[in-house]
């Protein structure tokens, strides 16, 4: 019985960490580094209209969505992933 205890425990330990390291500390590390990319390009968060950090459920990875003052129109779409430096950029107009 004790070591049906630990199987279970550990099975939840995994999938709970698992769920914190996928999401919440993805997102915030996709957000930090594509700041990162945009400052080394010699923009600041003020020359955004807005800034945002969605999940594509069908690739599995996180995003942020930037639209620009002098660019309204055109939403800037930064990819990061650990092997691809600097992040991808994908140019959305509405």
């Amino acid at each position: 019985m004790r070591l049906v205890l630990i199987i279970f425990g550990s099975i939840i330990i995994i999938v709970a960490g698992f769920i914190i390291y996928k999401y919440p500390i993805q997102k915030a590390i996709t957000t930090n580094k594509v700041l990162e990319h945009v400052k080394s390009k010699g923009l600041d968060e003020d020359d955004f209209i807005s800034m945002e950090t969605l999940y594509d459920s069908k690739v599995g990875e996180y995003y942020v969505e930037i639209v620009y003052k002098d660019e309204p129109d055109i939403s800037y779409i930064y990819i990061y992933r650990k092997k691809q430096k600097p992040p991808i950029i994908v140019i959305k107009q509405s």
